[in-house]
Order: structure tokens, then sequence, then C-alpha cells
């Protein structure tokens, strides 16, 4: 009956010109470079919608704010094609998927990651994600979270367009309005605010959950069967490296690799860990052969 090898529990294992799994610095680094990256490409649709009048400020709601700025505004702050801006906010949701997943499933890496010597791959071999589990990564990473932040938008944006400016929850706050705030406002503003913290909360989550992990596979790695994975220094070797197995020198021990029945580890004729190969000494001397201690 073939068994299932328990996974290592050293998360940093580095072995000279071979992949190792990645810290959790360089990856909250690679994370970091590819949200500025990622905002800036957002930059894009949002333009287009401005300059081609999709979406544009009321000038006169603007006139009337800049003579009497607490006064009561009538009218919509915007002017609106909303289904022309729906399509921009698709258009924002489809260059953030490629990206990330585009990246991952083509590239193995985002700029980012790539920036870091980092390689997103499947964890049974190694080998470049299908774009598939790549999509999958994407939507448990941060999908959700953008299509929640995307749908909320454009219910602002349409209220805004559609609701006097003084019945919404950001113009009430400006003037003397004693109108009730408009029901779809208030839907609109909730929305906004439980995507903001949902985001926020579930980015922390992901980064517990890599933290806690032995093989630093969050959530998101675990659900589309991923691995981040870094190239380790040069001159630096560790306990365990990334590759198949290689038989110790003859009359070397070697312990038994631990068996656990159960699932969601390797399959035994192919263990994605290895201890390295350490010579012997020589004949006669008394010396222990090095043994690994615990990664830092």
């Amino acid at each position: 009956m073939t068994g299932w090898v328990a996974e290592p529990q050293l998360p940093e294992v580095v072995v000279e010109g071979r992949l190792a799994v990645a810290g959790l610095g360089r990856r909250i680094g690679a994370w970091i470079v590819d949200a500025f990256l990622a905002g800036l490409m957002a930059l894009i649709p949002f333009s287009v919608a401005f300059a081609s009048g999709v979406v544009s400020l009321n000038t006169s709601v603007l006139d009337q704010l800049t003579a009497a700025p607490h006064s009561t505004v009538a009218q919509p702050l915007l002017a609106l094609n909303l289904p022309a801006f729906a399509a921009a906010m698709a258009a924002w949701l489809l260059l953030r998927a490629a990206y990330f997943a585009g990246c991952w499933a083509y590239f193995r890496a985002t700029p980012g990651q790539r920036l870091l010597s980092l390689n997103v791959v499947a964890v049974e071999s190694a080998e470049r994600l299908s774009l598939g589990r790549a999509v999958v990564r994407w939507l448990a990473l941060e999908g959700v979270g953008q299509i929640v932040s995307a749908v909320a938008l454009l219910m602002i944006v349409n209220v805004l367009a559609t609701v006097p400016f003084s019945q919404t929850p950001y113009g009430a706050a400006f003037s003397n309005a004693t109108a009730a705030v408009d029901s779809r406002a208030k839907a609109a503003s909730s929305l906004s605010s439980l995507a903001s913290i949902g985001s926020t909360a579930w980015s922390i989550v992901l980064l517990v959950s890599v933290g806690a992990h032995s093989l630093r596979r969050g959530f998101h790695d675990r659900l589309a069967g991923s691995i981040v994975l870094g190239r380790a220094p040069v001159g630096w070797t560790g306990s365990q490296q990334w590759g198949p197995a290689a038989p110790p020198p003859a009359g070397y021990p070697q312990a038994a690799d631990p068996v656990w029945p159960g699932e969601g580890g390797y399959p035994q004729d192919r263990p994605p860990f290895a201890a390295p190969i350490q010579t012997p000494p020589p004949a006669g001397d008394s010396q222990t052969p090095p043994q690994d201690g615990p990664t830092a």
C-alpha cells in the first residue's frame, strides 16, 4: 500500500543552485511591489472612462458648492453612462486577474516575485501552474474581495449620478440638509465599508496561514495546490531541498521518513524534499558526521 510522507517541519529550506521553500519576508516584499504595480495598472480603464466622458462631474453642482458650501444640493454630483462604466470596471478586474493569474500560469511569477527570485508552482511537481489553478489562487488571494469592491464602487458611482448629492452620506456631511439619506446610498456605502474591512481581515488571515504552515502554504496555496519557491543564495546550504531524493553514500545512515496515513501529504514514490548528501568522514576518524539543525 502506498503511504504518504509527512511534510517537513522546517519552513525555509535551502540548497545551493536549487529551488527551496520561500520565506515569509520575501513574499511580503513581492506582494508590496505587485500591489503598487497592479494599482498603477488600474488607472488605465478609469482614466479612459473619465477622458471619454463616461463619467464626469456635474458643473452646476460644483458651482453651487463653491458659492455656498453648506447649501442643500438637489442635483446629482456626477453624470454617468452606466453600461460603459460597468465595462470599464470589468476591464479593471480582467487586467488585475491577468496580472496575477496570467503571470503565474505563463511565467511562474508576477513582476514583484521575479524581482525577488520567487516562483509559484504546482506543489506535486514543481511545474508551472495551469491557468485554471492560477485563477483559483488569485480568487482566493484577492479576487473575491476585488470583485465585491468593484460592485460597491459601481453602486456608489451610480448613486452619485442618480441621487441628489445632499441625500447621499457624502453630501449630507457637507450640507445643512435635513432630508433622509437615500436607501440606495446607504446600501452602497455599507457594501463599500464591508468590502474594505473584509479585504483587510482576509489579508491578515492569509498572512497568518502562510506563517503557520510548515511549507509556507497559505489557504490560497492549499486551495490551488501551489507552493512558492525561491532560489538558494550562493554558498548557503540548508537541511532539506526541493526535488527527488538522492541515495546516501554507502554505509552512511539515513533515518526513515515518518509515514502519515492521512491526506494532504506527498506520494512516497516521489518525496518533494530530501536531506542533502553529506560525505562520511574518512576511515579511522572518530568525528561524528554533522547533523542538520533547525533553520533560523
